[in-house]
């Protein structure tokens, strides 16, 4: 009588996404109006960075003054620091 051996393959895939973060804590996205990569900020954060309410930021990008940049992952808008550095001159 003869054994038979029953062999199984297991395949195993794994992806891996690596984040890195500077020091600072700055996030970097493509301004589609800037084409470039631009520091980008939260709403919030612009606001503080160039002394204006919220409400005032909201008026400037509906005004097309300042560029919002979506960030891909989490669907987080966020305002374009070159244009907020150009408010600030």
């Amino acid at each position: 009588m003869t054994d038979k051996i029953r062999r199984r393959h297991i395949q195993i895939e794994t992806h891996e996404v690596t984040i890195i973060r500077n020091g600072s804590g700055r996030t970097f996205e493509l301004c589609p109006k800037c084409q470039a990569m631009v520091n980008a900020l939260s709403p919030n954060e612009a606001a503080r960075e160039i002394q204006m309410s919220g409400e005032e930021i909201i008026t400037l990008v509906n005004n097309g003054e300042i560029h919002l940049v979506e960030q891909t992952g989490d669907h987080e808008v966020l305002i374009c620091g070159n244009s907020l550095e150009n408010q600030n001159s």
